[in-house]
C-alpha cells in the first residue's frame, strides 16, 4: 500500500490527504476548475486501495443478494477469503421473503 499514516488519521484519510486535488478555486473570481484527468486517476487509485483493504481485512462475510429478474429467489452468499483465494457459495434463501417458514 505504501502510504504513511499520519497521527490520528485513518488509512483512507491518509490516502485522501496524499492525493492531488481534483479541483481548484480561483480566489479572485470564485470560479472552481475541475480536473477530469486527475479525478479519473484518483478514482482508480481509490478503487485499487479499497480492493486491497477488502482483501486484507475481510476474511469472512455473508450477504443477501437481491434477485435480478422477476421470479428469481433471494440468495444467501457466503464468502471466505484467504490470501489470494476467494471462495463464494450462494444458496437460495426463502427465509427472507417469508421468515416464519
Amino acid at each position: 500500500m505504501g502510504y504513511a499514516l499520519y497521527e490520528g488519521m485513518t488509512v483512507s484519510a491518509a490516502l485522501e490527504y496524499q492525493l492531488p486535488p481534483e479541483s481548484e478555486t480561483d480566489p479572485v473570481t470564485g470560479k472552481t476548475t475541475y480536473f477530469k484527468d486527475v479525478k479519473k486517476r484518483n478514482d482508480s487509485i481509490r478503487g485499487a486501495f479499497v480492493k486491497t483493504l477488502k482483501k486484507r481485512d475481510q476474511v469472512f462475510y455473508i450477504k443477501n443478494r437481491k434477485p435480478k429478474k422477476a421470479g428469481e429467489r433471494w440468495k444467501l452468499c457466503i464468502n471466505i477469503v484467504n490470501k489470494d483465494t476467494n471462495l463464494t457459495k450462494c444458496f437460495n434463501d426463502s427465509s427472507i421473503i417469508d421468515p416464519e417458514t
